[in-house]
């Protein structure tokens, strides 16, 4: 499709002086398109395959369009996300896709790409058996981007994530993300401790020390250390308490 080809130029660094006229060009493109489909549609020759034909069609130029209007920075990108969750048995993989374009130079967009992050997971877990492997993966970039701009937001999705893996996944997360999970958790919290903030810091590595019931293999090897270093924040937390009273 014409569309296709200029999307693989726009992503060429040097078409960079033409970028917003490639995609431009690209949504001309998909609008032509839309406008023949219908035409078609209308035709008294139109039979069950072109139907089949259009519907395979339908996620492609999704994808296209989002990627063009993302690039562009038009708003009108999350209305092709909504517009994706009218689909029948809309796939996970396609709003994986969508976050990972709206993240891609020069979008930048990381609050769509969040948004499309939850819907994917969400979908991977209505699922009669979710694909923990995928729906990982998803989790890890999800938490990653939400450290970065919002930590309560992150807090929140890291108690989603414990308690999805308590109802339901409790044998089949991956055993590195479960790990990932613990690590960056822990190591927030360690931060937080570094900057002289107990209350902060016990409360993310109370999280990742709650984790520590999912890797029975692992268990030994971090619980120790970890409860030690636990310690002593509840330490600093006590003291803390303590000599605000003693000034009031």
């Amino acid at each position: 499709m014409s569309s296709a080809a200029c999307l693989q130029l726009a992503r060429d660094p040097q078409s960079n002086p033409h970028l917003n006229d490639l995609l431009e060009e690209v949504l001309q493109h998909i609008e032509e398109f839309k406008q023949a489909e219908t035409r078609a549609q209308n035709s008294s020759w139109a039979s069950g395959g072109l139907a089949k034909t259009a519907a395979s069609t339908e996620m492609l130029l999704m994808l296209y369009e989002f990627e063009a209007l993302a690039k562009l920075k038009d708003a009108k990108a999350e209305a092709v996300l909504d517009r994706a969750l009218t689909l029948p048995n809309p796939s996970p993989k396609l709003f994986h896709t969508f976050s990972v374009l709206a993240v891609d130079a020069p979008a930048n967009n990381k609050k769509l790409s969040m948004r499309a992050l939850k819907v994917a997971i969400k979908l991977h877990m209505q699922a009669e058996h979710p694909d923990f492997v995928k729906s990982s993966a998803d989790v890890r970039n999800l938490i990653s981007m939400a450290l970065i701009s919002n930590e309560k937001e992150a807090m929140i999705y890291f108690k989603e994530t414990l308690d999805m893996i308590e109802k339901r996944g409790k044998d089949e997360y991956p055993e590195v993300e479960l790990l990932w999970l613990m690590t960056k958790a822990w190591n927030w919290g360690l931060q937080h401790f570094n900057l002289d903030k107990p209350v902060e810091a016990e409360q993310w590595c109370a999280l990742s020390i709650s984790m520590l019931r999912f890797l029975p293999s692992s268990k030994q090897e971090y619980h120790d250390q970890m409860m030690s270093v636990y310690g002593e924040i509840l330490n600093r937390i006590e003291t803390g308490v303590n000599r605000k009273r003693m000034e009031e």
